[in-house]
């Protein structure tokens, strides 16, 4: 009988380690699938931000390819010239007048004016904006886009705020509203990122934990 007994509870606590072996497998498969829910709503939306922050970087980057300032020449006639055409275009063979272009910033900003303070800004962007979209596009699964996505938007801002002929352009408030955009939505990938990352440290750090 006392055999019996200790048959029986033996019993038990083998169905009750198994019962809570199963309960521990269970909550861990949910707990690991709702984290990998997590994980996959996350990625995705991080590649949606990706596409969304590299269009507005080409568009932008288009727009300063477009006539930007416009002014009225000496004879009367209305002259146009990009941001970027500007910085690096010869204007001698066409009607546009470079020395006419630069009296009419002198006149608007006035005399400390310096022409190379004016064309740096220009010129770091395009480097600045050749290299985040070459990361974008080659290294699109590491840090590197996000940071320079975000080292990007800011120098575009500060660029536009303290160059001054950029002022006095016609899509001034047009290339401030995108670069705004650009950057904060860089700023959330960004976060974005480090949290995904974060998680698949912890998944693989409880999975191998889990595996002992």
């Amino acid at each position: 009988m006392y055999h019996k007994n200790l048959d029986m509870l033996d019993t038990c606590g083998i169905i009750q380690i198994v019962t809570y072996g199963k309960f521990c497998c269970k909550f861990h498969r949910i707990l690991f699938d709702e984290r990998c829910d997590y994980m996959k709503i996350t990625n995705g939306l991080v590649q949606c931000l990706n596409i969304v922050v590299l269009l507005l970087i080409v568009l932008q980057t288009v727009l300063t390819f477009i006539p930007y300032y416009s002014h009225i020449d000496s004879k009367g006639q209305e002259e146009k010239a990009s941001i970027q055409g500007y910085v690096w275009f010869d204007y001698d063979d066409t009607n546009i007048d470079d020395d006419e272009i630069d009296e009419y910033f002198e006149q608007e900003i006035g005399y400390d004016y310096n022409v190379n303070d004016e064309v740096t800004f220009p010129a770091v962007s395009l480097l600045i904006t050749a290299l985040t979209i070459g990361f974008a596009l080659f290294m699109y699964d590491t840090m590197v886009p996000k940071v320079f996505e975000v080292i990007w938007g800011c120098v575009g801002l500060v660029g536009f705020f303290v160059t001054k002929t950029l002022k006095l352009g016609n899509l001034y408030y047009l290339h401030i509203a995108i670069l705004a955009i650009a950057t904060i939505i860089a700023i959330a990938n960004f976060v974005f990122q480090i949290k995904l990352l974060s998680e698949k440290k912890k998944n693989k750090q409880k999975a191998s934990d889990y595996s002992y």
